[in-house]
């Protein structure tokens, strides 16, 4: 079977399909000459019908086997084969061909009746109630009428513009380099150009392979320099050893490892083209009518790359589900003249030396050469797959603009931006929104006003069909349609060129743009590219608006900056939370707090267990005037735990979900949503909806410090940084970021110069102590009893947590003390919520618990901590202990170490352990003090224990008292916020853009690499053959 005969070579069979095919069809020509036998031979006759069955039946099975998206017809037909094989099987003596025409007959009809039939008539009726409602809104504008939203994806009309400029720029410095090999030696003024008015083409032409390049008016343009590039290579003394290598027989042949190379620079040549010719032409076409474009006719095809009038356009098969009343549509799109002319010396200049190229490789091997694929989107052999087409428009987003916008956010952007720009036009002659199956506009073909027609007598129908015609494109294109298309594109040319000319007009004063009021540029005028970037400044004065405006303009600007307050306002609400008398806990709560109503972007604030971090969110949502605010938390503990806290507060709080997206909007001062939730498209979706609408305050992210070390296990909290796309003020809480973390946190969270507020975060109204089993003794024999020993030192309203390291332990030691555990596979969310309210009563006061039982405990008594084995690291060792005491009242921590336990520097082998469990490690095997220890990697400084808190075993053996701090435990803050007050709520995504650019760069080298890699390994077999 030969794939360049195949009716759609965009279905590509399988290897299976094509040999059992064969085999079918040369059965069929030995059964048709056997019937044609004079002296018919029944029994030879029958076993090749049976052989026939057979072979259909193999084929059928290959078809069936084949994991593809099927539509509805061919679904049935698949269905339809499988009854035939099944029925086949179980009744051998009937003739498989009847049974295939029966059940064709039964299923395949129109008027027939079955299940499946009734599946197509819902699915029609369900597509007429979709058309009969309004869907929601898909795409958001900006009041400018600049920016566009889709989902997360925000373009503006000057990035849509950049990405297509800098996109040919690439191509043409890709062409004239290293397609056209250009040097200080050869110019690239060498190169020769074409001027497309110059060039005619047959669009009536059929024969195969028949394109503008072999038009016999284009002879004296086309053929002379069809061979340039080849006599460019070969007469050139650098160029030629390059090409040619010197063989075994000494004779210069191709070189194939260059071939590759070169076919490979042609590739990139075509990625880097793709956006400019895929976008750049108008609204983007679905993926696979673009990719089925084809240069040249086939032998079954005609092409659809097409020249007219001085300009290069290709035509789309719109079909969808119309192709089975053969009424596809023909849209046109006019490339932009940039595009057109590079296309055209890639087909003339470099498409000949491919191909003659490929045929010297193939023919070392083989007496017969494969003609090039006549797709313009290709290798040399096959066209491009649909995700090779998506993932070379994101990379090229990424490395130009640093954003990732896939294909269905392009579809939606680029028909938002002509319903919104081009609304005069027609509607007629602007693309279908996207999930419509059958199109409401029946006639794309365009006319010339009417009274012209019945002026000759005849009317508009007859005279587009009949009279006047110069295109006809297979019935369904006419010039006067054609020429409308061309319109379209050359106002989405000069969109892309000069997008500061669609600004929304005023509000007072409505006008069109200048492309509506004047007459469009001549074909073979270029619009020139507007280089200013900067956006358009409206000036508008406040004092002579009504109230009503102000407020209008407010809510549908964005904003500039994000709101203050004062802390006279801030004392106010927190008065009316905790009563009259109520003071900040801290001057770093209340530092940080300064920092978040007075409009700092970036704010971090690292205070110790039970200073008040919740208040840094709780308050600001309440303030005159505040908008939303998004907390992102990392469990369902914290989230359970904030929703009971804020309801006691009177603060109205909306945990989210996605189905009540509509309420959330505006509605709720406080919105509360997981780590894994926030980085979902959906969530990050509404959160630009908020932002565009004026109505998001700030985004906090609590325990922070996760994105750092628990990254590893949760890939939600290794995406956060996404968020940063957002602008708006960004606030990072934590209880437990050492100043050796820092810089790895700001470089993950994307943070530069953010505001720090750190408190020294070590507990020192704690008590430490570490117990270690003596060597000749069972660990469990000896740490139950202490364990039972310090239960009996409880009262009924104190509470004790033991931690295991394992979920098996856990199990096992809660069996022995008989009190309940909890893990992260100890049962349902319902169940764990009843494990942790039953500890909460004090039925018992004990639980038995991994460290998922740490962050978000909040009970004011927990009176004992006890570690059964060494802390996974002193991150976690501190949230853990860090429940004790919040009633102010201190607590007791134990760490009870097997005989086993010994430092150690590795992992595994070449693999040193983290700093936070090498702290660990010092802490609990400290001679000296315990706390100072903690505080020196925890704080950054070393600050021992010493009374009138409770001292550490250590100290308590030793008896020392080393030198005590002074007053409030803080170090340096930021400067005073009054001072260089920085609230651009743009450096995330700026940030987030280089990441994304930097991201795609480094990805692009390490397939070069890999490339590069494979080369030499190649090579090197090839020579150890040789």
């Amino acid at each position: 079977m030969d794939d360049q005969l195949l009716p759609n070579p965009l279905f590509l069979p399988t290897e299976g399909q094509k040999s059992t095919w064969d085999d079918v069809i040369t059965t069929a020509k030995n059964l048709s000459h056997q019937q044609e036998l004079e002296q018919n031979n029944d029994e030879a006759l029958h076993q090749l019908q049976q052989e026939m069955d057979k072979q259909t039946l193999a084929f059928c099975l290959e078809i069936i086997q084949q994991s593809v998206s099927l539509r509805a017809f061919n679904s049935i037909l698949i269905w339809i084969l499988a009854l035939s094989i099944l029925e086949q099987q179980n009744h051998p003596t009937q003739d498989l061909g009847d049974i295939i025409i029966r059940h064709r007959d039964r299923w395949l009809l129109n008027d027939t009746k079955g299940p499946v039939a009734e599946l197509l008539e819902n699915r029609l009726y369900a597509f007429r109630i979709a058309m009969s409602e309004v869907p929601p809104a898909q795409v958001r504008w900006d009041r400018e009428g600049q920016v566009i939203t889709f989902q997360d994806v925000s373009l503006s009309l000057l990035e849509l513009s950049r990405l297509i400029r800098e996109g040919i720029s690439t191509a043409q410095a890709i062409f004239e380099q290293e397609l056209c090999l250009s040097g200080p030696a050869r110019p690239a003024t060498e190169i020769p150009q074409f001027d497309l008015s110059n060039l005619m083409d047959n669009w009536d032409a059929t024969q195969a392979g028949a394109s503008f390049l072999t038009d016999s008016r284009n002879h004296a343009y086309v053929v002379p320099y069809q061979d340039w590039l080849f006599h460019r290579v070969s007469q050139d003394a650098v160029l030629f050893p390059i090409f040619w290598e010197l063989g075994v027989d000494q004779t210069w042949r191709i070189s194939p490892k260059m071939v590759e190379q070169y076919e490979a620079t042609i590739q990139r040549f075509l990625e880097a083209l793709l956006v400019p010719f895929f976008i750049g032409s108008g609204q983007q076409a679905r993926r696979t009518e673009f990719l089925g474009i084809r240069w040249r006719n086939t032998l079954l095809h005609t092409r659809d790359l097409f020249l007219h009038d001085g300009q290069m356009l290709f035509i789309l098969d719109y079909h969808k589900s119309r192709h089975r009343t053969n009424a596809s549509r023909w849209p046109a799109r006019f490339l932009l003249p940039e595009v057109g002319h590079l296309v055209t010396q890639f087909l003339i200049l470099i498409m000949p030396f491919r191909q003659w190229l490929q045929h010297q490789v193939q023919t070392m091997h083989s007496s017969t050469s494969t003609p090039l694929c006549d797709y313009l989107w290709a290798s040399t052999t096959k066209p491009w797959s649909d995700n090779h087409l998506t993932r070379t428009v994101i990379r090229t987003g990424e490395q130009i603009l640093g954003k990732k916008i896939h294909i269905r956010a392009w579809r939606q952007i680029t028909v938002g931006i002509a319903i919104k720009k081009f609304r005069t036009l027609a509607s007629q002659f602007i693309e279908d929104s996207l999930d419509n199956e059958d199109d409401l506009i029946e006639d794309h073909n365009g006319s010339m006003a009417a009274v012209f027609h019945y002026q000759a007598a005849h009317t508009p129908h007859t005279g587009n069909q009949i009279y006047g015609g110069t295109i006809n494109f297979r019935a369904g294109l006419t010039d006067a349609g054609l020429q409308e298309f061309r319109q379209a594109s050359e106002i989405w040319h000069q969109l892309i060129k000069q997008p500061s000319q669609y600004s929304t007009p005023s509000l007072l004063k409505r006008r069109l743009p200048a492309v509506f009021t004047q007459s469009l540029q001549p074909a073979n005028v270029n619009i020139e590219w507007e280089w200013d970037e900067s956006p358009s400044k409206r000036v508008r004065s406040e004092a002579t608006e009504s109230t009503l405006v102000q407020r209008f303009h407010r809510c549908h600007e964005p904003r500039q900056s994000q709101q203050r307050w004062t802390m006279e306002q801030a004392q106010t609400i927190l008065k009316r939370m905790y009563g009259p008398e109520a003071q900040y806990r801290t001057s770093n709560q209340q530092q940080a707090l300064q920092y978040i109503i007075q409009g700092f972007s970036q704010v971090v604030a690292v205070l110790r267990t039970n200073e008040g971090k919740s208040l840094l969110y709780l308050l600001p949502c309440q303030l005159p005037g505040a908008r939303t605010t998004v907390v992102v938390l990392p469990l369902l503990v914290l989230k359970q735990d904030m929703l009971l806290r804020c309801q006691n507060a009177g603060i109205k709080v909306t945990i989210w979900n996605q189905q009540d997206e509509s309420r959330h909007l505006g509605s709720s001062p406080l919105i509360l949503v997981s780590a894994e939730q926030a980085v979902h498209i959906n969530f990050r979706t509404f959160l630009l909806r908020l932002q565009l609408a004026n109505q998001l305050d700030r985004v906090v992210f609590d325990e922070c410090h996760l994105t750092l070390t628990a990254s590893s296990y949760r890939k939600g909290l290794a995406l956060l940084p996404t968020l940063r796309d957002i602008q708006c003020q960004m606030v990072f809480l934590t209880g437990t970021l050492p100043p050796v973390m820092m810089a790895e946190f700001e470089q993950t969270m994307l943070l530069s110069q953010a505001r720090l507020i750190r408190s020294l975060t070590t507990r020192r109204d704690l008590s430490y102590q570490v117990v270690s089993c003596p060597m000749d003794q069972d660990f469990f024999k000896f740490a139950i009893p202490w364990i039972q020993q310090e239960r009996t030192q409880l009262d009924s309203q104190e509470r004790a947590i033991l931690y295991c390291q394992t979920q098996a332990i856990t199990e096992k030691v809660a069996t022995i003390l008989a009190c309940p555990f909890y893990h992260a596979d100890s049962g349902t969310r319902e169940e764990k919520a009843q494990t942790l309210e039953t500890w909460r009563n004090g039925n018992p006061n004990w639980i038995v618990a991994t460290s998922a039982f740490g962050m978000g405990i909040d009970h004011p008594r927990v009176r004992l901590v006890i570690h059964l084995g060494a802390p996974s690291s002193l991150i976690e060792f501190t949230q853990e202990v860090g429940r004790l005491g919040r009633d102010q009242q201190g607590g007791r921590s134990i760490t009870l170490l097997p005989p086993s336990w010994s430092i150690t520097k590795s992992s595994r082998p070449g693999h040193m352990i983290s700093s936070d469990v090498q702290a660990m490690h010092a802490v609990l095997d400290q001679p000296n003090c315990r706390v100072a220890a903690m505080s020196s990697f925890l704080d950054g400084a070393a600050v021992a224990c010493s009374a009138p808190d409770p001292l550490c075993d250590q100290c308590r053996f030793r008896q020392e008292n080393p030198e005590s701090s002074s007053t409030d435990p803080t170090t340096t803050c930021s400067p005073n916020p009054e001072e260089n007050v920085d609230c651009d709520l743009t450096i995330g995504s700026q940030m987030r853009i280089q990441q994304i650019q930097q991201e795609s760069q480094q990805l692009q080298q390490y397939e070069d690499s890999l490339t590069k890699i494979a080369d030499c390994l190649w090579t090197k077999y090839n020579q150890g053959s040789g």
